[in-house]
């Protein structure tokens, strides 16, 4: 029967020396350790939603953006509410001026992005399907951001090649 050892740091001393010492390999290929305890995949829905409902207050814009995706059968790939306030909340951090998003699908994302810009902040975002940009313009502009937004269509290592060439990705250039 194996032994049942704890993995924490074991601690002794003698007559003058204090020793700290973790379990040795031998030990630890012996011992039977608790397996940590899984959360099932309704369990992180849950919480996801109350993080939600407890932090997010209901914004129309973000819904509309997201019924519009759904109506257009985009796949399930916008970032969840609690998500978007956290690449929000990054950018606000970060104090960024400019931000390049590479993947725009309807725009969700982008609108908590250029949303966390000050003043004369920009986003450009990359996509190659141009009915996901179609979408995302529609969105970005339902929500008033347009003008903060470029939305540039095509290949993403394309457009990089060509932003960096045209020195866009220079500190101080357009992204």
């Amino acid at each position: 029967m194996k032994e049942n050892l704890q993995l924490q740091s074991i601690l002794y001393q003698d007559s003058q020396t204090v020793y700290l010492g973790l379990p040795t390999t031998k030990q630890l290929l012996a011992a039977t350790v608790d397996p940590v305890p899984t959360m099932s995949q309704q369990s992180w829905t849950d919480v996801d939603q109350y993080i939600t409902d407890s932090l997010i207050p209901h914004d129309p814009a973000l819904s509309q953006a997201l019924r519009a995706n759904h109506a257009a059968s985009f796949p399930p790939s916008d970032a969840a509410p609690n998500q978007g306030k956290l690449l929000f909340l990054l950018a606000k951090i970060c104090k960024a001026q400019r931000i390049l998003e590479i993947g725009t699908l309807g725009g969700y994302s982008t609108i908590w992005l250029v949303r966390a810009l000050p003043t004369g902040g920009k986003v450009v975002t990359l996509e190659i399907n141009e009915k996901y940009a179609k979408i995302a313009k529609s969105n970005i502009r339902h929500a008033g951001l347009a003008d903060r937004v470029d939305v540039r269509v095509g290949p993403a290592l394309e457009s990089l090649e060509k932003m960096a060439h045209e020195g866009e990705m220079e500190r101080g250039g357009q992204v």
